[in-house]
Order: C-alpha cells, then structure tokens, then sequence
C-alpha cells in the first residue's frame, strides 16, 4: 500500500527545518517494497544561490546529496518503524552528477534499491527534474538504532 506524505508531515518526521530541510513532499511511499519518491523545489532565493554561482546559479551537489539522504531517513524509519534520533548517514558511497539543478527547477528523488549489510542500511536513488532527465544517482549507507 502506498500512501503520500505532506509538506507537514515531512517537516514532523526530519529533524532538519528550513533552511536545511530539503525534501519538501512525499509522492509515493510504499514500506513494503522499501520504496519512496520524494519532491524538492530550492526557490531563486535560497541563500547558496548568492555565491552559487552569481550570474548562472545551480544547486551545489552536497545539498542534492543531503536531500538524497533526507529521504533515505524517512524511508529507513518507515520501514523499521523507529524514530528518526534512530537513524543516520554514515556514508556516501558514490554519487555521479549528470545535469544540473536551477533555481525554481523540481526535482523527484527515488530510491532504487535497499538492502541490509550487517547493522546498515544501503539505500540507492536517483534524482530526475521534472521531465524525466537524470540530474543524479547516490549509494548511501545509514545506520540504524534498533532494539
């Protein structure tokens, strides 16, 4: 079963708040096929994009990673059913950037895949903008608390 999550309950589940919270919904979250897509917009007036670069800004890759593992988090305490304070990124595996990202530009964040090696998470996803382009694909490990 899938279901959505708001803009509220997205700010209610991550711990990060604005101005580092960068999943702004979730599309489709299905616990029991461990898979998510999330949405993020950075509007024309996030701070980065002053000296990001003046004249052409674009995302800075750190903070697509950032929003890679902010979804990771939602997905991997939805699926163990455990508090957010449970679970965190102890690594970035790879990540290859493909486009870029603008300002006002939406982006969808989908995992790929997720498995368990010993005491960690592997959560692969990919980012495309809203035509579908590929803008970039990241293997996480996170680790969680569990009892």
């Amino acid at each position: 079963m899938s279901i959505r999550l708001t803009e509220e309950e997205v700010s209610e589940i991550l711990p990060q708040k604005v101005p580092f919270k960068f999943v702004k919904d979730v599309i489709e979250l299905n616990i029991e096929e461990k898979y998510i897509q999330a949405h993020q917009m950075f509007s024309n007036d996030e701070f980065f994009f002053e000296g990001h670069f003046p004249g052409n800004p674009i995302v800075p890759g750190v903070l697509m990673i950032e929003s890679m593992a902010q979804t990771s988090l939602i997905l991997l305490t939805k699926v163990l059913n455990i508090a957010i304070s449970e679970a965190y990124l102890v690594k970035i595996k790879e990540t290859t950037f493909y486009n870029v990202v603008r300002p006002n530009e939406d982006i969808f964040i989908t995992s790929i895949q997720m498995i368990q090696k010993a005491g960690f998470w592997e959560v692969t996803l990919k980012i495309k903008d809203k035509n579908g382009k590929k803008v970039a694909r990241s293997s996480l490990l996170l680790k969680a608390e569990t009892n």
